[in-house]
């Protein structure tokens, strides 16, 4: 969002005003492919962080709802035999 955009713009001028005009275009690069860099390891990251945690979640749940089906169906057959 905007934080990124200012944190980018500040950064970017350091980096360029750090070297020489002539190696502005390089410095600029590096400043780019870093940020780059930066984005898809930080999404990588979370991304793996958080579906570890979501498939663990989803997992409990489908684990209790197959327990509740096995208790509901059990119960249902044993009240069957009793009415019969």
């Amino acid at each position: 969002g905007a934080g990124a955009g200012i944190a980018l713009t500040l950064t970017s001028d350091l980096v360029v005003g750090a070297v020489e005009p002539e190696r502005a275009g390089a410095a600029s690069a590096v400043s780019e492919t870093a940020y780059e860099l930066g984005i898809a390891l930080g999404v990588a990251i979370l991304g793996t962080v958080l579906s570890t945690f979501i498939s663990a979640a989803v997992a409990s749940v489908l684990n209790v709802c197959v327990g509740a089906l096995i208790v509901f169906f059990g119960l249902k057959m044993l009240l069957k035999k009793e009415k019969e």
